[in-house]
């Protein structure tokens, strides 16, 4: 597993997690990534663009927890709905669920 910080010395990760200070470095050969659409706001189709470009086989991704509230109980939507982005980017891929299979859209 890897982690990016800008700040490796006071992170406190686990020892066994490779850590980085560099997207660049630490998206090298790797198989998966896990997406923060709010992170990277318009920089999002770019970062899965080279990422695809890349071999990377899996995107994941991450979203709220209250991703199914309504809207306006969910005030990080106010700066747009990058959830939707992510979907519209992504083509449909196998999943594990609950031991069987589904397919994401």
């Amino acid at each position: 597993m890897r982690a990016l910080t800008h700040a490796p010395d006071t992170a406190q990760l686990p020892g066994d997690v490779e850590v980085f200070t560099s997207t660049t470095d630490a998206q090298r050969g790797a198989s998966a990534v896990f997406l923060n659409s709010r992170a990277l706001g318009d920089g999002l189709a770019d970062v899965v663009a080279r990422r695809a470009a890349a071999g990377v086989a899996k995107l994941v991704a991450l979203s709220a927890i209250n991703v199914g509230d309504d809207l306006v109980l969910q005030p990080s939507r106010f700066r747009g709905d990058r959830n939707k982005e992510v979907e519209q980017l992504g083509s449909p891929a196998p999943r594990q669920l609950h031991g069987g299979s589904e397919c994401l859209s």
